[in-house]
């Protein structure tokens, strides 16, 4: 009987395969973009499908949607929240106007390095410029 592939096994083909860090499933660059990456989270190895908004893109859908005004802070965030699957969902907003490539990969060093990642929403103040 065959064995099925965890996200994380299937997800490192996929990059291997690619010779890439990660998957980008947008065009760029874009206000909003989809990605998919591996990283550690709970002590252990995670595939994360992630969606990167630009906080201006991210409060126009919010809006659109009628969700509730606790997600319009207008601070840079992420949200983890588990799928199904075993992989998570990682929605960031950031405070750029478009994500491009370098700004993904930025984005990427940030969750892996980060260590006090949690499910749900993590916000921080934005940078002031002479910070």
């Amino acid at each position: 009987m065959a064995q099925q592939q965890t996200p994380v096994d299937s997800l490192a083909a996929l990059l291997t395969e690619s010779g890439m860090d990660y998957l980008c499933l947008s065009t760029l660059p874009n206000s909003v973009v989809r990605v998919r990456f591996l990283g550690r989270f709970q002590d252990r190895p995670v595939a994360w499908n992630a969606t990167i908004y630009s906080l201006r893109r991210y409060q126009e859908e919010q809006r659109a949607q009628n969700t509730g005004a606790s997600n319009l802070t207008g601070r840079p965030f992420i949200d983890i929240a588990p799928s199904a699957d075993g992989s998570f969902q990682l929605t960031v907003g950031l405070n750029l106007a478009t994500i491009d490539a370098p700004a993904i990969k930025k984005t990427i060093v940030m969750v892996r390095n980060y260590k006090r990642l949690h499910v749900g929403r993590l916000e921080w103040a934005p940078r002031v410029a002479g910070d």
